[in-house]
């Protein structure tokens, strides 16, 4: 509206039909008008600036937030994983001390036997057999407890 008017003004001053100060006057008046609009304009756009800056920054901190949810979410399934690997070794040891008490008895027995029996004779092969087993499973206890982490492996040179 304003800029029609000063176009109207503009022509009414080349044709010579307005005073030159009635156009001073009208020209003070539109930059009283027109110089606010522009400095709104002006603050409008700065702003906007601002807010997609922040906006920017915003959607970051969201992101930001987001992969740190997941990784928490990730630590956590790796908690519970751990725990419950934790547990299966306990258990597992607990199985395998058992067992070894099992074994101990049957292996005492067999190797009294042993000494009370002949060499030579069928009952003796019998007990060695045994014997041998009882010997390998001890020896697969120990490894369910090296795996339960209850007994150190014994590392040799």
């Amino acid at each position: 509206m304003t800029v029609l008017a000063s176009g109207v003004i503009c022509l009414l001053v080349l044709w010579g039909r307005l005073p030159l100060d009635i156009i001073f006057i009208v020209a003070a008046a539109a930059l009283f008008v027109f110089l606010p609009l522009v400095f709104l304009i002006i603050c409008f756009v700065r702003r906007s600036e601002k807010t997609e800056n922040l906006n920017k920054q915003l959607s970051r901190e969201v992101e930001e937030h987001r992969q740190m949810k997941i990784e928490k979410i990730n630590l956590e399934k790796q908690l519970r994983q751990s725990q419950k690997m934790e547990a299966f070794g306990t258990l597992a040891g607990g199985i395998a001390h058992d067992f070894n008490n099992i074994l101990s008895i049957i292996l005492g027995y067999a190797e009294m036997l042993q000494q009370d029996i002949e060499k030579e004779s069928p009952a003796a092969r019998k007990l060695d057999q045994i014997v041998n087993a009882g010997d390998r499973a001890t020896e697969l206890v120990m490894q369910i407890l090296t795996f339960s982490r209850q007994v150190e492996e014994e590392l040799i040179p």
